[in-house]
């Protein structure tokens, strides 16, 4: 069993580092939006409790921190602690599960503004700027300056065409944890 908690650890391991070093791009992650990072506002609307628990399971978000502890706590309880198998696998399970199911609630109490950070009605209007290009029919990311500090978030467009890096743009609404934005030409003209 020590192969599978360090192939945990290493898959784990891997997609945390590459979380952070490389933009935070989580392809797959809730159906598909293609981008995610630590401290945008892409969750599910949280008032639905039990669904979107299982929604988090299936997430690469809660499988890379599941692996990483999981597969961590499963090699130090098998080397250091010699635990017998059985209770190495379960406590194991355990820690990976706790793991990713609490980075998830983290995450979405975070993006409803519940810590204090800047809730979405206060971003409605806001001038932001394009660092992850998109189209119509995909999710970027958007860069705003708040109050709080910078503020990145998962943006889509009605508009035609590809809303390219360092794009000026406006938030116009919310809809699903995502910002609609406009060209910031656009929108001022409306």
């Amino acid at each position: 069993m020590l192969a599978a908690y360090l192939f945990a650890l290493v898959v784990g391991g891997a997609l945390l580092v590459a979380s952070l070093v490389g933009g935070h791009h989580d392809a797959g992650h809730d159906g598909g939006a293609g981008h995610d990072a630590g401290h945008d506002t892409d969750t599910h609307d949280t008032h639905h409790g039990a669904k979107d628990l299982a929604w988090s399971v299936l997430s690469v978000r809660f499988w890379t921190y599941a692996l990483a502890f999981g597969g961590a706590t499963g090699v130090l309880l098998h080397l250091l602690a010699h635990a017998p198998e059985p209770l190495t696998g379960l406590l194991s399970a355990g820690v990976g599960a706790s793991a990713g199911l609490f980075v998830q609630a983290l995450i979405a109490r975070a993006a409803r503004g519940g810590s204090g950070m800047t809730s979405h009605q206060d971003l409605v209007g806001k001038p932001a700027q394009v660092i992850v290009p998109f189209t119509r029919s995909q999710t970027g990311k958007i860069r705003l300056q708040t109050g709080d500090g910078v503020v990145d978030v998962l943006a889509t467009t009605e508009e035609d065409g590809e809303l390219g890096q360092k794009q000026e743009v406006v938030i116009l609404e919310f809809r699903e944890g995502r910002a609609l934005v406009a060209r910031a030409a656009l929108a001022l003209k409306e």
